[in-house]
């Protein structure tokens, strides 16, 4: 194909003033690092620092605002200038012990260029602005070197914020005094000759005014001493932290700006010295003779291209457009398909493309869900009971329509409410939860009901205690229970006794007895009461024994008050049945294990001569 060559420039050609760039720092982390060379690593008692400046905005304090720096702040070693604190310019050496002079506020204004200069010669310190004096002071001490890099808009140091935040130009640092008269007599020019003494000169000229400078990431060293300067953080796009429009200061010189995009296969500058046959982007420095004597330079932003090939795979649903927007495709099928775009070069991008072009897919399937359904797409939900149709659409693996048709039943779910009053402990239906504290509860509890759904059941349930008190008149026992069932039986064993069925029972013999209490589902047993005649002796073994903890979670202490021969231990449920039978015990104190289920006990203790009935209620752990 034919290639296309673009050549455009712009010449800036200034007998007496030199339109040039500057750089802008963006008061975070930009800086231009210049390495640490001996020729910059100025000792003793005679320095200039000179530059252009545009402020942007104010450190809030003078000494984070760099604009040259070359310290160390371990040793306090080295030199730089700098501004800040609402128009403060500083000056700073370093001899083990840090040396500043710092002018008022509002000697530096923002958005203006303003030139720059700092000397010492071994007895004062002076500062300039716009080659005027603004500030001195006497300082006699030598500059002590560091080994830290020099930067331009900030400092070494990358993980503290000291970052000038504006535009710099016409950087010089020597290693002689020069006097007010001279800083005048050149401060508005460029050196076209390099004078003795100028140790780093960077007169920021690269790239091209806020415009892509992606490639120009060097700084160079017009002094001759190769100190050039490394771009780092830098965007190198735009009006900020970029290559910019410089302070415009004048020089014996003539600079142009050369674009060129090609595509033939090699590019030869205008002095023929160098020649570009590879791929890329360039920023190119040519020199050529001027009239005045002084170099010419050429800055050329070389863009050199050749037509690329590529092949991609492309699969689409319903259509395809081609990438030139040329051609669309809409048949289902595969394709080979040639297009053509406009590489970054500008050069021919010729791009093979394999097709697929697919159609939509169908599928039906049967869904069975309690209460709601949502389907894939989440496009609709269905709650009412019943069975539909239902027809949906979501993207299948290839992205492409997947159309769905669904057989759905809604199934129901039930709920009901029971009232449960209870004094023992209670189950829930499910299972998952038991009761056995006193008071009230509303539970919620869910079983399956007869489709398979939830069945959610509310549960207003009291836990009472039952009351199985008994009052003694002599022989006269009443149960202090009313509308219960009652059934009066003997002690230990619990054995029933016939028709004693009353509220109040009349004991016709000596013994022990207690009184089993029914109210509804609950069924409990009270403690034992004696019933002596006169002239009988007391039963006097219930309080030969302490009791403890009751209620208890299982492990229960009985301990004498009383010395007593051998007794006979046995424990019954409320039923009569024995769950602990026969345990013989002549100890002032022992443990009992009692291994069963929550509920009321009997605690039997039986001497030679009498016998004592505790009540005993087992609780939950």
């Amino acid at each position: 194909m034919k290639k296309i060559i673009l050549f455009y420039s712009f010449l800036l050609a200034f007998p007496v003033l030199f339109a040039q760039n500057g750089i802008d720092i963006d008061g975070d982390n930009d800086r231009i690092n210049c390495g640490n060379d001996a020729t910059v690593g100025i000792t003793g008692t005679s320095l200039t620092l000179e530059a252009w400046i545009k402020p942007r905005a104010w450190r809030a304090e003078v000494w984070r605002g760099g604009i040259i720096v070359k310290e160390d702040d371990d040793v306090n070693h080295g030199y730089m200038i700098r501004c800040g604190d609402d128009g403060k310019l500083n000056v700073n050496i370093g001899s083990g012990a840090w040396n500043e002079l710092t002018t008022d506020a509002g000697t530096l204004v923002l958005g203006e260029w303003q030139h720059v200069a700092a000397t010492y010669d071994g007895a004062k310190l002076r500062l300039y602005v716009n080659g005027i004096p603004v500030d001195s002071s006497n300082v006699t001490v030598d500059i002590a070197g560091t080994d830290n890099n020099l930067v331009i808009g900030n400092w070494h140091y990358p993980d503290v914020d000291r970052a000038f935040d504006g535009s710099i130009d016409e950087v010089r640092i020597w290693n002689i005094v020069r006097s007010k008269a001279e800083i005048n007599a050149m401060m508005n020019n460029e050196f076209c000759v390099i004078p003795e003494g100028l140790m780093a000169y960077y007169k920021l000229n690269e790239g091209v005014g806020g415009a892509d400078n992606a490639g120009v990431v060097i700084a160079e060293d017009a002094s001759g001493n190769g100190n050039d300067g490394d771009l780092l953080f830098f965007d190198l796009t735009g009006e900020s932290s970029n290559w910019v429009d410089g302070a415009g200061i004048g020089g014996p010189a003539i600079a142009s700006i050369i674009s060129v995009s090609t595509c033939e296969d090699e590019y030869s500058v205008p002095s023929g010295d160098e020649s570009y046959a590879d791929v890329g982007r360039y920023v190119v420095t040519d020199t050529l003779a001027s009239e005045e004597g002084c170099d010419s330079i050429l800055f050329i932003h070389l863009t050199k291209g050749a037509e690329t090939t590529s092949t991609v795979e492309r699969e689409r649903c319903a259509s395809y457009t081609v990438p030139s927007g040329d051609e669309t495709y809409t048949d289902i099928g595969t394709y080979d398909v040639l297009d053509t775009l406009v590489n970054t070069f500008g050069c021919d991008s010729v791009i093979t493309i394999n097709l697929t072009i697919f159609g939509p897919s169908y599928s039906e399937f049967s869904v069975e869900e309690c209460g709601s359904y949502s389907v894939p797409s989440r496009d609709v939900t269905y709650t009412e009971v019943g069975s539909y149709v239902v027809n949906d659409t979501i993207r299948n693996f290839r992205g492409c329509d997947s159309i769905l048709t669904i057989n759905l039943t809604i199934l129901p779910i039930s709920s009901s409410t029971i009232t449960i009053e209870t004094c023992n402990a209670y189950v829930v239906p499910s299972g998952d939860e038991i009761y056995t504290e006193l008071g009230e509860y509303t539970i919620e509890d869910i079983i399956p009901n007869h489709v398979g759904c939830d069945s959610v059941i509310t549960i207003n349930l009291t836990l009472f205690e039952q009351d199985v008190t008994v009052n003694q008149d002599g022989t006269i026992l009443t149960a202090n229970a009313e509308d219960v069932s009652y059934q009066w039986v003997t002690c230990p064993d619990f054995d029933i006794i016939i028709d004693a069925n009353d509220r109040e029972f009349i004991a016709d013999e000596n013994g022990s007895y207690a009184v089993i209490i029914t109210n509804g589902d609950c069924r409990d047993t009270s403690d034992c009461k004696s019933v002596v005649n006169a002239g009988i002796d007391k039963n006097t073994l219930v309080n030969s024994f302490n009791l403890y903890p009751n209620p208890t979670k299982g492990q229960f202490i009985i301990e004498r008050t009383q010395n007593l021969n051998g007794v006979l231990l046995n424990v019954t449920d409320v039923n009569g049945r024995k769950v602990l039978a026969n345990v013989e015990t002549t100890s002032n104190q022992f443990i009992v294990d009692l291994d069963a289920p929550v509920g009321v006990y009997f605690v039997n203790i039986v001497s030679d001569r009498e016998t004592a009935v505790f009540r005993l209620v087992k609780v939950s752990e």
